[in-house]
């Protein structure tokens, strides 16, 4: 009974707009001033100042083709670039998020997984709960 409804609430939601791209929080206007904001504030200079290192803020994850990212100070979707610097987004799950890092002198790639508010350092190669500065 409980699959019936949840399977008829999908089928509902699926047409909805609550599917609707950016946001399922805020207005157009809301998102639009937000995104305005975040590229005056956050360029990639100031988003990549700590360099090799790679902070997940959140993951909000509703199926593998909806799901928001906020790594860096940068938020992510599975529409924007899977790049930052020298790391790579190879998947991401309600819980956690996989990322590949290419050396700059040619060794092979790391990969690594992250879970909500870790840093990745990849000078030592190590997870750390929190931020490093």
């Amino acid at each position: 009974m409980k699959n019936r409804i949840l399977f008829a609430l999908l089928i509902i939601l699926k047409g909805s707009s609550l599917f609707a791209y950016p946001s399922l929080f805020f207005t157009e206007d809301e998102t639009s001033s937000i995104l305005e904001n975040l590229h005056e504030s956050n360029t990639l200079e100031r988003a990549f100042e700590n360099f090799g290192k790679l902070y997940l803020s959140a993951i909000v994850y509703f199926d593998e083709d909806h799901w928001s990212l906020w790594v860096n100070n940068l938020i992510l979707r599975p529409d924007t670039p899977q790049d930052i610097e020298s790391f790579h987004l190879e998947a991401v799950t309600p819980k956690s998020v996989k990322f590949s890092w290419r050396p700059s002198d040619g060794s092979p790639s790391k990969t690594f997984t992250l879970h909500p508010h870790q840093t990745y350092i990849a000078k030592n190669e190590m997870i750390i709960d929190g931020v490093k500065k």
